[in-house]
Formats: C-alpha cells, sequence, structure tokens
C-alpha cells in the first residue's frame, strides 16, 4: 500500500518542521505539501506523535492520509514535467538515480 499526506499549515515555521519530519522518515515530497511513502504513518508512532504535536499548536492546521493501492499508484495520470520514480517508490528498485 502507498501512503499519501497532505497538509494544510499557513505557519511557516510549523509547515517547515512537519515537512522535515515526514522527510525523515522516508516519504517522497510530490509536490510542497504532498507526500507520497509506502509505510502507514498512523503505524509510525513517534511520526504521528511528532505529527500531532506539530499540528495541535495551529488550529486551522490540516493533515490527511489517503491510503492508494500500488497498482493505482503505478497507473496515476500526470500533466506536465514529472520526476517521480514510481518504480523506486514501489519498492521495485534500490537506486534512484537524480
Amino acid at each position: 500500500m502507498i501512503y499519501l499526506l497532505t497538509y494544510d499549515i499557513s505557519s511557516n515555521a510549523i509547515r517547515a518542521k512537519a515537512a522535515k519530519r515526514i522527510i525523515a522518515e522516508g516519504y517522497e515530497r510530490l509536490q510542497f505539501s504532498v507526500f507520497v511513502g509506502r509505510g502507514n504513518p498512523k503505524a509510525n508512532k513517534p511520526l504521528w506523535a511528532g505529527l500531532n504535536k506539530c499540528l495541535e499548536t495551529e488550529p486551522t492546521a490540516k493533515l490527511f492520509v489517503v491510503a492508494i493501492t500500488e497498482n493505482n499508484f503505478r497507473n496515476m495520470l500526470t500533466i506536465g514535467k514529472n520526476n517521480l520514480d514510481v518504480c523506486y517508490l514501489l519498492g521495485n528498485k534500490n537506486t534512484m538515480f537524480v
């Protein structure tokens, strides 16, 4: 299963802290406020607790997690320049060239 994390955080400091935490746990950034990864973030107790702590200081902050099947992720449609290495994110590759 692939997990899509997206947030709406207006505070620059809180948003940067949340992004840094998400990336440190192995998620890849798709867009500024959208990340993708293989692990369920709620099952990762330190990550989930850290994100809760970050977001509770801003009453309007929101974080959404969407589970996507690997097949649906592989077949997603994109428009524009796409530097996303889907095979790497699905675990079919162990190395990503940038």
